[in-house]
């Protein structure tokens, strides 16, 4: 009858909420969570009888309850599926206090006893130091060439360019390692060119970076 079916249903999506590779959070319009998954203990640290009917904002650090209350309130004024904070850096908050970066993405469901919304929640942790490392790389890649140029040409002419364009010069070397396919403009170039007298060899070199 349609009450088994409604139950087989309700079995099916709590098993896939189950099996959800991220931690799984479903919380009503008031704010209160009314299931989550295995995924979310084992990340928030919090068994999941503590975690039911207790507000979201229990899994994030408390500077951010405020505007989250009313981030929230915003978006259930127009549900749909988008990223959380885009642009932001999101924190979770586990048991213990101690704070790690998140990725979150929303979605709202419609059920028979009103509107939930679903958030995927995924630690990032691994990703930011990735990126930390890469930063410290082309740090350390910049100030290598800006050494060898400044060996090979002249210091009083080499460092006042770089110290021009030094943001430009990041913002492709950056974009370049991590195979964005930016290039720094050929104009950059030039200008290095009429400061100092590379060869066309070394142009060649200098340029195959920026394509």
């Amino acid at each position: 009858d349609a009450l088994e079916i409604a139950r087989r249903a309700e079995r099916k999506f709590r098993s896939l909420l189950e099996a959800a590779p991220d931690a799984m959070v479903i919380v009503n319009q008031k704010g209160a969570i009314v299931l989550v998954n295995a995924q979310t203990e084992k990340l928030f640290q919090y068994k999941r009888h503590d975690m039911l009917g207790q507000r979201v904002e229990m899994l994030i650090p408390s500077r951010f309850h405020k505007n989250h209350i009313k981030h929230r309130g915003g978006y259930s004024s127009n549900p749909h599926v988008r990223p959380m904070g885009a642009g932001l850096d999101l924190y979770g908050r586990r048991k213990d206090g101690s704070e790690f970066p998140v990725e979150i993405s929303l979605s709202p469901i419609h059920t028979e006893e009103g509107r939930v919304v679903t958030a995927a929640i995924r630690d990032i942790t691994e990703r930011k130091k990735t990126e930390a490392a890469m930063a410290t790389m082309v740090v350390g890649a910049t100030l290598a060439i800006a050494g060898f140029l400044a060996e090979r040409y002249w210091p009083d002419a080499i460092y006042p360019w770089l110290s021009a364009h030094a943001p430009g010069f990041l913002a492709w070397f950056k974009a370049s390692l991590e195979g964005l396919g930016h290039a720094l403009p050929i104009a950059e170039w030039k200008v290095a060119q009429e400061h100092f007298p590379i060869s066309g060899a070394e142009v060649a070199f200098l340029t195959s970076f920026a394509s």
